[in-house]
């Protein structure tokens, strides 16, 4: 779903700047990106795009129309709401610089922008509260804290070399976890790597063979005369979009600043890791700067190159990126083929001697609680097909914070507190020997795999 909404909107886009369809579809077609891609193995979530490019269509039609799109941007901003924080958050900085370009260029009054921007963030609120509002696992202090849980700012950079580069990064930190299904860990035929930063992974940003080609060949060809002025030249504020430009990338990149395996910290006040923490990947929002190069490549083709040349030239990109991406598709496809999905493995001995004990319990409790449990996936499968509850606060993001107190507070309920008659209690093996100092007499001990099942008697 998500791949076809990025291929419309990156055809959508290509047909506002004057190409033909066929051209419109070979442009689309180098939308689909490895640092894409890669999303749908990491936070699939993260994978819709099309809402940046969505933006990024907004302001093409402002430059072309002189309009700021306030009805189809609201409605951008609560899918982007819905969807996930950060990617909302790159669509309000594209917005906000339309908005921005207008007013400076005059194409609108400050009182249109105010009111532009009021809507904005209203609907912001509205969205949150119809659909966040009620129903909330925690309080709004708990999810404040959630978002600025510790000084996180700088874990997860861009690194500067990441646009060229396929290697994912993620040697140093997804393979060494117990992982039952595939990574691709590098996104070109090539094999090619160029090294990592620790972290960079969130910031991964290649581009693909056929994308560099083409940002190269526009980049040549920027000194040709134009054959037409666009709409660009005059609406435009080049100040500006450098203003946004080194914004972006200063964000993205952080103090931590990494150029393939080389790491440089530079001087940060550790205030500031904590108060930019509630988007410490920050490298993700080197997605604005990509998917805006492409736009402006196509312009610069379009503006000084012929329409025969501009399509050999799209044909010879996609051909490039079809085959520099190929490798690691195909390898990905094939396992994910082989692969069971998780909930059939869920479903085995150990699920049928859970059954035995759920009967007449409501709740699992387990220690440690949610995403500190080994077995937390399973744990929360078989609640649902018991129609039982977790003691699992499900998020986005976890509260260490909350999850600190929560497993403090479950040891003492297992160990020495009022036990639950309704709940079921689930304790890791490994992690039973805390409760070796416990009188835990008054429960029935059993065992199911690595868990330990506690019925109190």
């Amino acid at each position: 779903m998500t791949v076809s909404l990025q291929i419309l909107f990156a055809l959508l886009l290509a047909k506002e700047l004057d190409t033909n369809f066929f051209q419109a579809v070979l442009f689309s077609l180098l939308s689909v990106m490895p640092f894409f891609l890669a999303r749908f193995q990491l936070h699939f979530w993260l994978t819709a795009h099309f809402l940046i490019l969505w933006s990024l269509l907004i302001a093409i039609r402002y430059f072309k129309q002189g309009r700021l799109q306030t009805f189809h941007s609201l409605i951008l901003i609560s899918l982007s709401l819905l969807i996930a924080p950060y990617i909302l958050m790159m669509v309000l900085v594209i917005l906000l610089f339309v908005a921005i370009n207008s007013v400076i260029g005059n194409q609108i009054s400050r009182q249109m922008f105010i009111r532009h921007c009021f809507l904005m963030a209203l609907t912001i609120v509205f969205t949150k509260s119809i659909f966040d509002g009620l129903g909330t696992q925690t309080n709004a202090y708990e999810s404040f804290k959630m978002n600025f849980s510790g000084p996180d700012y700088g874990k997860f950079p861009y690194n500067l070399a990441s646009f060229l580069n396929p290697d994912v990064g993620l040697e140093n930190y997804y393979l060494g976890m117990k992982n039952n299904y595939y990574l691709t860990t590098n996104f070109s035929s090539t094999g090619i790597s160029f090294g990592s930063t620790p972290g960079s992974y969130e910031g991964f940003l290649y581009l693909g063979a056929g994308v560099i080609f083409l940002l190269t060949f526009a980049f040549l060809t920027y000194r040709r005369r134009p054959t037409s002025e666009p709409f660009f030249v005059y609406h435009l504020n080049k100040k500006l979009f450098g203003f946004f430009f080194f914004l972006v990338l200063s964000f993205s990149v952080t103090f931590n600043v990494g150029l393939g395996n080389l790491k440089f910290s530079l001087p940060f006040p550790y205030l500031g890791t904590w108060a930019l923490s509630a988007f410490r990947a920050s490298g993700r929002f080197m997605w604005i700067i990509a998917y805006t190069f492409l736009v402006i490549a196509l312009v610069q083709l379009t503006r000084r190159i012929t329409k025969p040349l501009l399509t050999w030239i799209l044909m010879v990109a996609v051909t490039l990126q079809v085959a520099d991406i190929s490798v690691p598709v195909k390898d990905r496809y094939l396992s994910l083929r082989n692969e069971l999905p998780p909930v059939l493995k869920f479903i085995d001995s150990d699920y049928e001697n859970f059954t035995k004990f759920a009967i007449g319990k409501s709740k699992i409790v387990s220690f440690p609680p949610g995403h500190g449990t080994p077995q937390w996936d399973r744990l929360n499968y078989w609640a649902w097909k018991n129609d039982m509850v977790t003691n699992s606060n499900q998020s986005g993001r976890i509260n260490f914070d909350l999850l600190k107190r929560q497993t403090k507070k479950t040891f003492f309920e297992i160990c020495e507190g009022e036990a639950n008659y309704h709940n079921l209690y689930v304790v890791s093996l490994e992690f039973f020997g805390d409760f070796s100092s416990c009188d835990l007499t008054r429960f029935q001990i059993e065992d199911i795999g690595d868990l330990k099942i506690l019925v109190l008697k």
